[in-house]
Parts: C-alpha cells; sequence; structure tokens
C-alpha cells in the first residue's frame, strides 16, 4: 500500500558529517519545502523555480516494493513534484559519484516496475550533472524576484523593451533608472516567460534577453 503522498516527515534528528538541513519557503505557495543536503536544496529550488510545478512535496511516505535478492523494501523519494496539468514525478536526488554504488536507479526501476501509477507518474534520479550551479543560482533570483514583485517597475521596463529583438538587461536597467528594482523587474519577466536569456548561464547585468510575447502585448 502506498501511503498519500501530500503528507510529509521531517528529517530524523541527528546530523551526519557534510550533512546539510534545513528548509526553504516557496513564495508562491507559501509551503515549506524540507531539505537534506545542499543538492537537495538546489533540486528544492528549482522545483519550486519552475512555473510547471504547481507543488513540491518533500519527503513523501516510503513506497514499498519487492528485491529479488532482498525481500520487500521500503524506499523514501526526496521529493513528489505536482505540474500544473497533474503529472506526479518522484524525484531521487543523489550525488553522481555515488550513484552507480547506491544502486538508486536500479531501486527506482523496481518501484517504476512494481508500484507506477499507485505512486508517481514519472520517476527520475537527479545529480549534480543535473542541478547545476548556474540553474540554482538562477532558480534563486526567480525565487527572490517572486518574493518582492513590483508590478509598476514590471510595467515601466516592459514598456521601454523595444517590440522584438536582443537586448542587455544592463541597458534597460540604465535606461530605467530604477537600478536594482529594473534587474528585478526583468527576472519577474523572465519568470513570466515574456522575455527569455540567450543562454543557460548565470543571469547577471551583461546578460542577453530576447523580447518575446511583449512585442505584441506593448502594440495592443
Amino acid at each position: 500500500m502506498v501511503a498519500h503522498p501530500f503528507i510529509h516527515r521531517q528529517p530524523p534528528a541527528g546530523t551526519p558529517r557534510g550533512s546539510v538541513r534545513g528548509w526553504i519557503v516557496d513564495p508562491t505557495t507559501r509551503r515549506e519545502i524540507v531539505f537534506e543536503s545542499k543538492l537537495e536544496r538546489g533540486m528544492a529550488e528549482l522545483l519550486a523555480a519552475s512555473r510547471d510545478v504547481s507543488r513540491v512535496v518533500d519527503q513523501p511516505p516510503a513506497v514499498s516494493y519487492v528485491d529479488p535478492t532482498r525481500g520487500t523494501r521500503r524506499h523514501t523519494f526526496d521529493f513528489l513534484a505536482i505540474t500544473q496539468s497533474g503529472t506526479r514525478i518522484a524525484i531521487a536526488v543523489k550525488p553522481y559519484t555515488k550513484s552507480a554504488r547506491s544502486g538508486i536507479q536500479d531501486i527506482i526501476d523496481q518501484i517504476r516496475n512494481q508500484v507506477g501509477a499507485a505512486f508517481a507518474d514519472r520517476f527520475l534520479l537527479r545529480t549534480e550533472r543535473h542541478v547545476t550551479p548556474d540553474r540554482v543560482f538562477n532558480a534563486r533570483l526567480i525565487l527572490r524576484a517572486r518574493s518582492c514583485r513590483d508590478q509598476a517597475a514590471i510595467e515601466k521596463v516592459k514598456n521601454l523593451l523595444p517590440a522584438q529583438g536582443v537586448v542587455r538587461i544592463c541597458d534597460v536597467v540604465a535606461q530605467s533608472g530604477l537600478g536594482a528594482q529594473a534587474f528585478n523587474a526583468i527576472i519577474g519577466l523572465i519568470d513570466d516567460g515574456r522575455v527569455q536569456p540567450l543562454d543557460n548561464k548565470r543571469i547577471d547585468y551583461p546578460t542577453a534577453i530576447r523580447i518575446s510575447s511583449i512585442s505584441q502585448e506593448n502594440q495592443r
């Protein structure tokens, strides 16, 4: 039997050497997301920053499965993400160097085959190859922009953007006269999908952004 996926447990007492335990607050849902390592924290921030994800359940109840050599076992995924369309994604987070010897992929495959949709629609393993420093940095920018969203600044910045093409964030900020407020507004527009960075590097003042739906909106 699979326990209800929306009841999470707190991390166990005691802190092994090298672990990092804490929580972040999703500024959209106002819910805490608990993590037990630096890598898990990065994954939590990526999930919270994604507009495709409507809810993140940390430490969902353990799932029972049968291992062919060890019998009935239980595994706790690090996160269960629910998308806007209702898709449930079970996520295990593990450092890449430990993932092979831990056998985590075999465990995920067995749970997928034995439990499947009774718990989740998709089952993923995520390592630092997915949770990269640049992706986490940008996710934190988006979460910060959501927590202090200034709609007036966003509207002013939107009106300064050209109908189409590519501009640098620093040029828009300089033109706006709003300083850091303009930078935060552009991050908000990226979060809204109205503009997109040209690359997947860390977003900063020199970053070039491409105008998308704003051109049509400003012409109405």
